[in-house]
């Protein structure tokens, strides 16, 4: 491997370490706690991923001969609304089937019950889940998505590889969710990884990922014990 591509990967891997695992290696205890305070875990991570999101805009604008645009950075275009729409549409088709068999099959009810759950307990949470589920969008989206899969084609690796790699490291971050968390996050990791290439705009998988993360917290307040926010 080239040293230009290893010192790629290197920033990778490090940017990984710095933002999302420590994150990954608390996940037990917030599995474990059914004393976590939603909306306090919600800010949060919204205060979070404000400044993980310029750092890495930032790392990449320093790539002077690599342009923004590259990442799927631009100014929102309206295209980009109607994208994240389907985007969205298509998002919560692939979820239906396991969000309808959770609702009947009480096997999967039981299995579901493990693990942490985001939930809402009044209405007046659904801005603040909003918030929070774009700010997740646009946080994941840059990194697992944009950055990632950008940096794996500049470091040569095979498109496939790519979002296999991206997609497992998503995947990840949801097993506090227990087994049908990861298996959605495996299926989104997917479904966002094909959007954003299609599209080769962070907004569109972005914007569609922050909406899917308030719609299954919106959901909460009916359904509780749903995968998948976040």
């Amino acid at each position: 491997m080239a040293t230009g591509a290893r010192s790629l990967l290197g920033e990778a891997l490090l940017l990984f370490l710095v933002l999302f695992l420590p994150g990954y290696l608390a996940q037990p205890s917030a599995a474990a706690g059914a004393q976590v305070d939603t909306v306090r875990a919600m800010l949060e991570s919204v205060l979070l991923a404000v400044p993980q999101v310029l750092l890495i805009i930032h790392l990449l604008s320093l790539q002077g001969d690599v342009p923004l645009e590259h990442f799927g950075l631009y100014r929102p275009r309206p295209r980009d609304a109607a994208g994240a729409v389907l985007a969205l549409a298509g998002a919560l088709v692939l979820a239906a089937p396991l969000v309808a068999a959770l609702a009947m099959v009480p096997a999967l009810r039981e299995l579901g019950a493990a693990g942490y759950r985001w939930s809402l307990r009044s209405a007046w949470e659904l801005p603040l889940a909003l918030t929070f589920g774009l700010a997740a969008g646009y946080r994941e989206e840059l990194y697992f998505r944009a950055y990632l899969l950008g940096r794996f084609q500049q470091a040569g690796i095979p498109r496939v590889a790519g979002v296999a790699a991206s997609t497992m490291l998503f995947a990840l971050g949801h097993l506090y969710e227990g087994l049908l968390g990861v298996a959605l996050a495996l299926v989104m990791g997917v479904y966002f990884s094909l959007v954003y290439l299609r599209s080769r705009s962070l907004h569109v998988p972005a914007v569609a990922h922050g909406l899917f993360n308030a719609a299954l917290l919106a959901l909460s307040l009916v359904a509780p014990g749903l995968p998948g926010a976040g």
